[in-house]
């Protein structure tokens, strides 16, 4: 009878560690699940950040184009003229 007793609170105390163990893992998911969203949320916006810096590039680009390209036409006319 000692023994079953003695082997019953064993069980018992590796029951509640293993709960203890789960729920240490299960709050260290949401909290990995948490950081997730905001790295997604990061990277997202990071991602609209660099759209918008290559348009923004990419129209400075056609600006200067263009506009090198009139003063090359201009200087023409005017060596012309």
């Amino acid at each position: 009878m000692r023994n079953s007793k003695l082997n019953s609170k064993i069980n018992e105390d590796a029951i509640n560690d293993l709960n203890k163990v789960s729920e240490y893992y299960k709050s260290c998911i949401t909290d990995l699940g948490r950081k997730c969203c905001s790295l997604e949320g990061s990277y997202s916006s990071s991602l609209g950040m660099l759209d918008s810096a290559e348009q923004e590039s990419w129209n400075g680009n056609e600006n200067m184009k263009r506009h090198g390209i009139r003063k090359r036409v201009e200087e023409r006319v005017n060596d012309v003229a």
